[in-house]
């Protein structure tokens, strides 16, 4: 049982960090946006396509952290259930 709760506070802190590292890649993504749609109109193509190489970028990277979060919320329910099975 003290193995099962060390692999949910594990997953907790896990969720933790992820939840942070997301908060600060949609920031990103926002600022990202947020430039693509205030350019200027003398912005030369190659700056426009950097902005948008970096924001394609970070959606991956945010789909990615996403998924990462899903796995350890999933690793995190099967732990709950283990120790409640192992409770009754």
């Amino acid at each position: 049982m003290l193995k099962n709760n060390a692999t949910l506070e594990d997953a907790k802190a896990a969720l933790s960090v992820y939840d942070k590292m997301i908060a600060s890649l949609k920031k990103q993504i926002s600022e990202l946006e947020n430039a693509i749609t205030n350019t200027p109109k003398d912005a030369t193509a190659e700056q426009l396509l950097g902005l948008k190489i970096a924001l394609k970028g970070a959606n991956s990277k945010l789909e990615s952290y996403n998924k990462t979060l899903s796995d350890i919320s999933n690793i995190r329910e099967i732990q709950r259930l283990k120790t409640l099975k192992f409770l009754i």
